[in-house]
């Protein structure tokens, strides 16, 4: 039985890549990296030693997807190089990624709790993309960091990629600029409840007032921030911004709730929660009132983690949102277990409601099932007022879109709740408002 190739550390890993090109000249080396790409989060879940001790396992269980001659190295962090030799063809490299998937396919238990590894994989060739381990590794370290762009699961080092990573660089820079310079504002887009036409809460909405491209919405950053250290420090902001808020806002709308988006890359760090109860204590804000809105498919990353997250937080007295639901693939007998308060329909399914009759039967099956399990119902994408009545008929709580407002800033709102219309109205269905949607 053929033994496993140990785990080599980045130096000697690197000597070992230069003297197989130089001894061998072939051009069928292919050197790969992979990434754990949720490494920080599964340190701030089990703490650093356990991470350690979790990384071992992965780098056994990578090892034993090889072969005895190829080469593995830990380069730091959850990063891990390998060489693969004696391939036919780089596509071939294929084949032992997908094996090294399957070795990874079951959770590893790390002091009594299971993880869940996933894998990115950077590729770069011998002799086209480089001709010395140092470069080679750079390479494939390069078509790595191009798959948080792409969002793909793994990459063939491509020219083309120095564009974009280099792109990525200079925004994650500038996106540290700008929160030096408070060129982040928080904008801010009503909530209506549709069974009594009042203003249910508000949804708070990050807009970039970049200094030479204007106005800018979160799909032009976001992902960026998303996938960089500065999500932590941006959602510790977008916390303390959005209570002071809805502070400020108490005397033309008392008891605003307010919603915040949270990044699945925030869901798991242990200092959220000190975030939360820390801008909840700065602006004496009831924990009732917070509303933090979560992916689905965020939360889909991970189950079992994101019941203990939500769960804790929902003890806390939060409301927890599961955001853009019905896009995400969650099971209803994990639905069901949810520590979540409520539901938010995705905009895709209201948009067409009127017009397609499939749509129209998912949004009222998802109103059912979340009254069903005692969940409130938000829809979101409302653009005109027979989509509104729909959703009042169905018995939908509360909806958002450009029927009502549009994402405006906290000097926008003030003056919209002084004058808005859905003050004090009777039902949607009952009393009929004038068009309210702003360009």
């Amino acid at each position: 039985m053929n033994a496993n190739p140990p785990v080599l550390d980045r130096a000697t890993f690197l000597s070992r890549l230069n003297g197989y090109i130089g001894q061998s000249g072939s051009p069928l080396t292919v050197l790969v990296v992979a990434d754990i790409r949720q490494m920080g989060l599964i340190n701030g879940r089990y703490g650093y030693e356990a991470g350690d001790r979790l990384l071992g396992r992965v780098g056994e269980r990578i090892a034993a997807a090889l072969r005895t001659d190829d080469v593995l190295g830990h380069l730091g962090g959850g990063s891990f190089g390998i060489l693969l030799t004696r391939l036919p063809s780089a596509d071939v490299a294929r084949l032992a990624l997908n094996k090294i998937d399957q070795a990874l396919e079951a959770p590893i238990s790390v002091d009594g709790r299971e993880a869940r590894i996933r894998l990115g994989y950077g590729l770069a060739c011998f002799p086209d993309d480089a001709s010395d381990a140092d470069r080679l590794l750079h390479r494939a370290e390069t078509a790595l960091a191009g798959l948080s762009a792409s969002g793909g699961h793994s990459a063939f080092f491509d020219k083309r990629l120095h564009e974009v990573v280099d792109a990525t660089n200079v925004l994650v820079t500038e996106l540290e600029q700008a929160m030096e310079s408070q060129q982040l504002e928080l904008y801010y887009q009503p909530k209506i409840d549709l069974q009594n036409g009042g203003v249910a809460g508000a949804e708070a909405l990050v807009r970039w007032n970049h200094p030479q491209r204007g106005l800018v919405g979160p799909f032009g950053f976001m992902p960026q921030m998303e996938n960089c250290p500065l999500i932590a420090p941006f959602t510790q902001w977008c916390l303390k911004a959005a209570l002071c808020n809805a502070v400020y806002l108490d005397c033309h709308c008392t008891g605003l709730r307010m919603a915040v988006n949270l990044s699945a890359n925030v869901l798991y760090q242990p200092e959220l929660f000190h975030h939360v109860e820390s801008a909840m204590a700065i602006w004496s804000m009831p924990v009732e009132r917070l509303v933090l809105e979560v992916t689905e498919s965020a939360m889909m990353r991970d189950p079992e983690s994101s019941m203990a997250t939500l769960r804790r937080l929902a003890e806390m007295g939060v409301t927890i949102s599961i955001d853009d639901f019905g896009t995400g693939y969650s099971s209803l007998a994990y639905l069901k277990h949810l520590p979540v308060g409520e539901l938010k329909i995705d905009k895709s399914f209201i948009m067409q409601m009127l017009e397609n009759a499939a749509d129209r039967q998912i949004v009222r099956s998802v109103i059912d099932l979340a009254h069903n399990l005692g969940l409130d119902v938000v829809a979101e994408g409302v653009e005109s007022e027979e989509t509104a009545r729909e959703l009042a008929g169905m018995g939908c709580d509360i909806a958002q879109g450009y029927f009502f407002a549009r994402p405006m800033p906290r000097d926008a709102l003030e003056a919209w709740l002084k004058s808005s219309e859905w003050s004090g109205r009777n039902s949607v269905q009952d009393e009929a408002p004038g068009n309210g949607k702003q360009d």
